[in-house]
């Protein structure tokens, strides 16, 4: 009599080898970025190399796999005339210091972005731009470095061109040599 693990196992083995020959690992060698959907030449099995094979990323999200990137292939309909790309990821660059629940973006070159639970963190070694015709921030601002505008800095109390001008407009009344000097003579 034949052990039922066994029986269910022969059975069953079929399938499983079809959903394991639908599923391959693979390195990126080029990439196609100038289309709809980006492509991508992959070597899968050893020497095997496929050209045009479609990279799926999620919507709203870009990325351009660098050359020696790793990929999970999925082959549509278990043909390996079809295979995409589900997923690539590159073990070299990705940092490995997270925290529980954070989410981050991050490159090559080791310029992150994440969003933590009591904070969101950017960080480049180079250089931040934002570029909008307008930028509105809530809150308090800190800043640990110099402020450098090329254009007027303005709050609910004036310019500072116009603070800068009535300051150098002001004038001090002396009592004389050796004398204290009074507070300056209102000007604006």
């Amino acid at each position: 009599m034949s052990n039922p693990q066994n029986v269910i196992r022969r059975l069953l083995q079929p399938i499983l080898d079809r959903i394991a020959a639908g599923i391959a690992r693979g390195y990126v060698h080029l990439v196609r970025n100038s289309e709809g959907l980006q492509t991508l030449q992959l070597e899968l099995l050893r020497a095997e190399l496929r050209d045009g094979v479609e990279h799926f990323q999620p919507y709203g999200f870009e990325a351009v796999p660098l050359e020696g990137a790793e990929a999970l292939v999925l082959h549509v309909g278990n043909s390996r005339d079809h295979p995409i790309a589900a997923v690539v990821t590159d073990r070299r660059h990705r940092p490995t210091d997270g925290t529980a629940g954070m989410v981050g973006l991050y490159d090559d070159q080791g310029q992150v972005v994440r969003i933590y639970r009591d904070r969101i963190e950017l960080a480049s070694s180079t250089r931040v731009q934002v570029v909008a015709p307008t930028i509105d921030l809530d809150g308090d601002v800190e800043v640990a470095g110099n402020v450098t505008a090329t254009g007027e800095i303005d709050d609910t109390a004036g310019t500072l061109a116009a603070l800068r001008t009535a300051y150098n407009a002001h004038t001090h009344v002396s009592a004389g040599p050796g004398n204290p000097t009074s507070g300056p003579t209102p000007t604006a």
